[in-house]
């Protein structure tokens, strides 16, 4: 399985792809204190999958309130990027290193290697905690599991957003900087507003709240993922044709729109471009992968805006000429750009896309990705 992806069913109509359906959840382990309650059936769907687990003595003990670093564990482990896994150590290879926070060298989440893995993939920030103390030992509040989550979904552009008012009782509660995070996770269904219209941003969770909330964010992330499609990248190169076929590549299907890992993308657009490497480098702050033929290919989480080979550098991709089709998303840590149709149009001079070929006898995308533009045989 790639990269610790789940499989879903994928159904493909004549024009294109239709996303997948999810498997029903396995039993989950016998919990003795779930009968009942309220999150029974999303506790149980989270210990067959594996990423959350009871206590040695039989129970869960769901109205336990969870701290700052069981948040973050559950969560890493959630979208299968424990500190072993193999995502996570590729973006430790190519990070831009965050800041370290200060009060954690003794704590069982670094010594476990679960606070490098949520700074190398995005989730936790630095820069978010004051004098960089992380208080791991801390309940968790609403509006940092809004942060988190957002993060997760790859929509910090929309979260950091300012927004004077988001419209509930105790807005004035809500830090200004927070605002867009909470609006962002609301929209995606992750987290509610109370009946009265307040949010309670500084209210605490329990471990069932947590898991409720992740479960509905993994819904939200992993919306057709499949690995029923074949991709291939072919470039011309001058004369010189390569075609790659790429191997378990991340794929997923959102609204009839086929996605693929930057990652991915990126490495095939490397092997098939004969005359040149490409190197890659990511920024776990803005969730930007920006890889180098010469030129600029740069892809951010959240974003319609890119840059594709033919352009300097940018620092805001949000002002790019040239657009995907749709903002990219973000699946198990990684960017995944829109790549069915031809999703790369621009408003200068030139245009430069991927015409995309999808045979459906064979289940294969075929991207014809241009030869490096800089580059000369």
């Amino acid at each position: 399985m790639h990269r610790g992806k789940r499989i879903l069913v994928a159904l493909l109509t004549a024009a294109l792809l239709v996303p997948g359906a999810a498997a029903a959840p396995g039993e989950g382990s016998a919990l003795s204190d779930l009968q009942g309650h309220w999150a029974q059936e999303e506790i149980e769907q989270a210990v067959a999958a594996g990423w959350v687990e009871g206590y040695p003595d039989g129970t869960f003990r769901p109205e336990q309130p969870i701290t700052r670093a069981e948040f973050t564990k559950m969560l890493q482990d959630a979208i299968h990027l424990p500190p072993d896994s193999e995502t996570v150590a590729w973006l430790k290879s190519i990070s831009q290193p965050q800041a370290p926070l200060t009060d954690m060298e003794d704590h069982w989440l670094a010594q476990g290697g679960w606070l490098d893995a949520a700074l190398v993939t995005g989730m936790v920030v630095t820069e978010d905690y004051n004098y960089h103390h992380f208080r791991p030992e801390k309940q968790i509040a609403r509006y940092e599991i809004a942060l988190m989550t957002t993060r997760a979904l790859g929509m910090v552009e929309a979260g950091n957003q300012h927004l004077d008012s988001l419209g509930y009782t105790d807005d004035e509660e809500i830090l200004p900087w927070m605002k867009g995070y909470v609006r962002t996770a609301v929209a995606e269904g992750v987290l509610q507003g109370y009946p009265d219209g307040s949010f309670w941003p500084h209210a605490t969770s329990t471990r069932a709240e947590a898991v409720v909330m992740l479960q509905r964010m993994l819904d939200n992330m992993e919306e057709g993922v499949t690995d029923d499609i074949k991709v291939q990248v072919h470039c011309e190169n001058w004369g010189a044709a390569e075609t790659v076929t790429l191997k378990a590549p991340l794929t997923q299907v959102v609204d009839g729109v086929l996605y693929l890992s930057a990652r991915d993308l990126l490495e095939g657009w490397d092997e098939a471009a004969v005359f040149q490497t490409c190197s890659v480098t990511w920024d776990p702050i803005i969730q930007r992968l920006d890889g180098q033929f010469g030129a600029w290919t740069q892809f951010q989480a959240g974003v319609q805006g890119c840059a594709y080979d033919v352009l300097p550098w940018r620092e805001d991709l949000t002002q790019a000429a040239y657009h995907l089709v749709r903002p990219a998303r973000m699946l198990y840590g990684e960017i995944m750009v829109p790549v069915s149709g031809a999703p790369v149009t621009g408003t200068g001079a030139a245009v430069f896309n991927w015409p995309a070929a999808w045979d459906r006898e064979k289940g294969t995308m075929v991207l014809n990705l241009k030869t490096p533009w800089n580059l000369t045989p």
